[in-house]
């Protein structure tokens, strides 16, 4: 055994040991687990996170603690704690580890996923997925466009990658028996719900919950009207009482910047004073800022279906079928990167 796995393989026994106290003694446990993020944290992102959250949970009654409560009482264990340890360790920690910011590639890259004359096939789409995990990227986040039609065939697929961390967001309509029997199998992936406030979320939200499966909701912002259901705490309240720990912020084609900086702010806000037990991300802007502080680059990257991507992509706005300019193939991206880094 290498020494990565046995690593590995120790925070994972110690994790385990601190995660099964939580029913018994849930905010002491709760702090433990925490304390042990932040003494394990090679990287400035992990810790300052942990930190983050240790000052948090200085507060007795924060919504943290239910939340954390939440997620390891409804979720299989062994999903929760094989995302985060992908997430932080192989994402986080690896990329944080190069000697080089410039030679470190985005942390994560993101797939739109949609039926096209020209769209990527699931072989061609895994070789692209080999190859940025060679380079040091094991975090993938998939955008599903109504038209496409292979959620199952996606998932089954994606559960190969069981060092990488995936997270899906998906039409709630798209959740059929064929594919909540593939994310019940994937430890690797987290499932998000588009909220269109109506009873398809619900179902699914209820359905994965039966199953253990680790899942968030998500909604598409456009009209100042969109934007203040988010903004006066309306939708959360909705968010929590479907029991879904995360909920996600994406601006639309057609959003002002005005409303999406408002969002923006507000997401920020609630990571340090939270009204519910969810965690709350405008995620887009986000994941930006986390690749900035890993790599120095202020990157999220979307793939379109025939595999290109905008070099100069910041933000992403879903989605207005408008294809972005200065496209190259993320195949040549990839190229750049030379140093792959093993995963542990």
């Amino acid at each position: 055994m290498n020494q990565n796995a046995m690593t590995r393989m120790l925070i994972e026994n110690l994790a385990d040991r601190y995660i099964s106290k939580i029913q018994f003694d849930p905010h002491r446990s709760i702090r433990k687990l925490v304390d042990l993020g932040e003494c394990l944290s090679k990287g400035d992102v992990q810790k300052q996170f942990f930190q983050a959250v240790q000052k948090l949970l200085e507060k007795e009654n924060n919504p943290y603690y239910a939340l954390v409560q939440r997620v390891i009482s409804q979720f299989d264990a062994a999903a929760i704690k094989t995302i985060g340890m992908n997430l932080s360790l192989n994402s986080w920690s690896a990329l944080a580890g190069r000697k080089s910011r410039e030679a470190a590639p985005p942390w994560t890259l993101m797939f739109e996923m949609k039926s096209a004359p020209n769209a990527l096939n699931l072989d061609e789409l895994t070789a692209l997925l080999r190859k940025s995990a060679e380079t040091g990227i094991h975090t993938f986040l998939f955008w599903l466009d109504r038209s496409y039609d292979k959620l199952d065939a996606l998932t089954a697929r994606l559960k190969e990658f069981s060092d990488c961390a995936v997270a899906l967001f998906t039409p709630a309509d798209m959740i059929d028996k064929s594919a909540l029997g593939q994310v019940r199998q994937a430890r690797n992936l987290l499932l998000s719900v588009e909220d269109t406030a109506s009873i398809d979320t619900e179902n699914a939200a209820d359905a994965l919950r039966s199953l253990r499966c680790p899942f968030a909701l998500h909604t598409v912002y456009n009209t100042p009207t969109d934007a203040e259901n988010i903004l006066c705490g309306r939708w959360l309240d909705r968010v929590s009482r479907l029991f879904s720990p995360f909920a996600f912020f994406f601006p639309g084609a057609e959003c002002s910047e005005e409303n999406h900086m408002a969002v923006r702010e507000y997401a920020r806000r609630l990571r340090t004073a939270p009204q519910h037990p969810v965690f709350s991300m405008s995620l887009c802007d986000d994941v930006a800022d986390v690749d900035e502080l890993i790599t120095g680059k202020p990157r999220l990257l979307r793939i379109g279906p025939d595999g290109t991507i905008d070099a100069g992509s910041r933000l992403l706005r879903i989605s207005s079928g408008v294809q972005p300019a200065n496209k190259i193939a993320l195949s040549d991206m990839l190229q750049q990167y030379t140093s792959p880094l093993p995963t542990i």
